[in-house]
């Protein structure tokens, strides 16, 4: 049976996917955007981007000392 946190570093996993394709079009689109502050919000959205990375890789690390990780 799968335990809550490895549930929960799935969904960090899938929003981490779902941010990266995020990522991926503002990098297409930012020489493109006709926003003044285009570049700003480009390096936010990386620095939410890398903060969930680390998330990501802290929770495995924790489940992994705590014996619960169950993933592949």
């Amino acid at each position: 049976m799968i335990n809550e946190a490895t549930i929960g570093y799935y969904r960090l996993s899938d929003s981490l996917s779902l941010f990266e394709v995020v990522l991926s079009m503002m990098e297409k689109e930012k020489d493109e955007c006709s926003f003044e502050n285009a570049e700003a919000i480009h390096e936010l959205l990386e620095s939410i981007h890398e903060n969930m990375m680390n998330a990501r890789k802290n929770i495995k690390e924790g489940m992994d000392k705590a014996g619960l990780w169950e993933g592949s």
